[in-house]
């Protein structure tokens, strides 16, 4: 594998890889998050599911058939019955065996580690993602996101130490983002956003996080050079090139 990356004071940036190493691993399980973490990458983004019997699940689909040897919805399988799945064949011969991981297990790996977790609630209960957190003494190190407001907004309502992410993209304004329950993280999808708005985040006490999940260099030299505080990113080895060579022009 590459060598680390290492971020500089100059452009300080905390690198978040889209369900682990998924270009180099089956997405969504500790192989992926683990060469992620061994890769120097400061977060592993990765979707959560309740199954059958209240086991806080790591995968993205709201069944397992895309990404395991199985079929059926995550909710109506018991773990037993999930854990027996392999869920890295389909993906390369070289990862045949690989399990779809709890939370917990994501949660452990990630502390070992030193490193922090970006959580997006899938089909799960706020509560459950909160109690498996704070017991793993990890509240400090993960960001929260879901596709279901209600859920989001639940689940910061539970406790003053969660940090949730908002889309710039889903408010009129950067302010209205703030109304309520303020996000800790903001994301801003150059596609849809003005990523010149990062500035004006970060004034009103939010990290502004820049999304590109493309594999062009001139792209992601474009966006650091905005200065977000994270990146979202599918290509850690491309960011890492893109990184090099801002890192040249300002030590130039």
């Amino acid at each position: 594998m590459l060598a680390p990356w290492q971020a500089m004071a100059e452009l300080p940036v905390a690198p978040c890889c889209h369900r682990g190493a998924n270009r180099f691993a089956p997405e969504n399980t500790l192989e992926a998050a683990r060469i992620c973490f061994d890769f120097g990458m400061e977060f592993v983004e990765l979707d959560v599911t309740e199954s059958a019997d209240g086991v806080a699940v790591v995968i993205h689909d709201q069944t397992v058939d895309r990404t395991t040897n199985g079929s059926g919805a995550v909710a109506d399988l018991t773990w037993a019955e999930l854990s027996a799945l392999d869920a890295g064949s389909w993906f390369s011969p070289h990862f045949t065996g690989a399990r779809l991981p709890r939370l917990e297990d994501m949660l452990a790996l990630a502390k070992s580690y030193g490193r922090q977790l970006y959580i997006e609630l899938k089909f799960i209960a706020p509560e459950l993602v909160l109690k498996l957190v704070t017991e793993a003494g990890m509240l400090e190190r993960c960001i929260f996101w879901s596709p279901n407001l209600a859920r989001l907004l639940a689940l910061a309502a539970l406790s003053p130490g969660v940090r949730i992410m908002k889309r710039r993209r889903d408010a009129e304004s950067l302010e209205a983002l703030f109304e309520t329950a303020p996000p800790a993280v903001v994301e801003f999808d150059p596609r849809y956003d003005d990523v010149g708005e990062m500035a004006g985040c970060q004034a009103l006490g939010a990290k502004a996080m820049a999304l590109y999940f493309g594999a062009d260099p001139a792209t992601f030299q474009q966006l650091l050079r905005t200065r977000p505080d994270l990146m979202n990113i599918d290509r850690m080895d491309i960011f890492k090139k893109a990184y090099a060579a801002i890192r040249a022009d300002l030590v130039a």
